[in-house]
C-alpha cells in the first residue's frame, strides 16, 4: 500500500500542466471571492445611501 502512495504521489509533481491548472482555478477562485466581496460592498453602499434620501 504504502510503495503506492510513494509511485502516485511523483506523478502529480512530474505533471506541470495539471499543476498549473490547479493553481489557476485556485487562483481564479480567489479573484471572484474578492469580485463578490467588492459587489457586496458596492450594494450595501447603494442600499444605505437610497434609504438615506
Amino acid at each position: 500500500m504504502a510503495k503506492t502512495m510513494e509511485d502516485s504521489a511523483p506523478q502529480i509533481f512530474q505533471n506541470p500542466i495539471r499543476n498549473i491548472l490547479i493553481v489557476y482555478s485556485i487562483h481564479s477562485l480567489l479573484v471572484h471571492m474578492k469580485l463578490l466581496k467588492l459587489i457586496s460592498q458596492i450594494l450595501n453602499f447603494t442600499i444605505i445611501g437610497m434609504s438615506k434620501f
